[in-house]
């Protein structure tokens, strides 16, 4: 049995943009005038690890020096979701799925299709808060079928949260150890995880987006999802990423 690991934002669906501007926004209020401003800190790959608390815990030390209480991770939690919900109900459009994505899931969890190759099974691994994934799954409009998910709940670094999540299919699917798991991202961070964690990785991106992801080492990057059989035909032959 095989299985492909999931990002969510800018894999599965469209809201890189209205996730990043919600949570910079979110941390206005707990952090000194101009800290949201600067480049630096709105640079996301600047970070060591490029997750929702990862992301937290490195701009408190920047800035603070030190970690941040559990208070001021409830208050920007509690502010990062209600500037999603605000943005879904007032802007839905900046929510939606990539294309061909649903239809992926929807014949990974399809029994009919036990046959042949698709000896695969899926799961979801997100930078993301916990609170946060599933409000943005809904609002986008996508149907997981219950697949396994790790969150930034679940860990510090992209590394932990791929290990939970597989750990997590494991179990679900009744498995000791997958014959292969493919990496499936959009962001430069998850070439490089992938590559810490010597997974086979399948890109999603166009344009300027894809050009980083091969330079970072993909060696194949999806403008879109293409028909199921095709694309578990491509995670079937891309290999760990190469040295940039």
């Amino acid at each position: 049995m095989n299985l492909l690991v999931f990002d969510l934002d800018g894999t599965l669906t469209r809201t890189n943009d209205v996730d990043a501007r919600c949570f910079a926004e979110s941390m206005i209020d707990l952090l000194p005038p101009g800290v949201m401003d600067t480049d630096r800190n709105i640079d996301w790959a600047s970070y060591e690890h490029t997750t929702d608390p990862g992301i937290v815990e490195e701009l408190w030390d920047r800035v603070r020096g030190r970690s941040p209480h559990d208070e001021e991770i409830r208050r920007h939690q509690s502010r990062f979701l209600e500037l999603l919900r605000a943005a879904a109900e007032q802007t839905p459009e900046q929510f939606g799925l990539i294309e061909g994505a649903q239809a992926v899931l929807d014949h990974l969890a399809d029994p009919a299709a036990e046959s042949g190759r698709h000896g695969w099974r899926a799961c979801i691994a997100t930078g993301s808060w916990g609170v946060s994934a599933p409000m943005k799954i809904e609002a986008a409009g996508l149907q997981t079928h219950d697949l396994p998910i790790a969150t930034g709940d679940d860990g510090m670094s992209r590394e932990e949260i791929v290990r939970a999540a597989v750990a997590a299919a494991r179990n679900r699917y009744g498995v000791a150890k997958f014959d292969r798991v493919v990496s499936v991202g959009d962001a430069i961070w998850d070439v490089r995880n992938a590559a810490n964690l010597e997974l086979p990785f399948l890109g999603v991106g166009d344009g300027e987006r894809a050009k980083r992801l091969i330079a970072a080492g993909a060696d194949h990057v999806m403008k879109h999802y293409p028909p199921p059989a095709a694309f578990l035909d491509l995670a079937a032959s891309v290999g760990v990423p190469r040295s940039a």
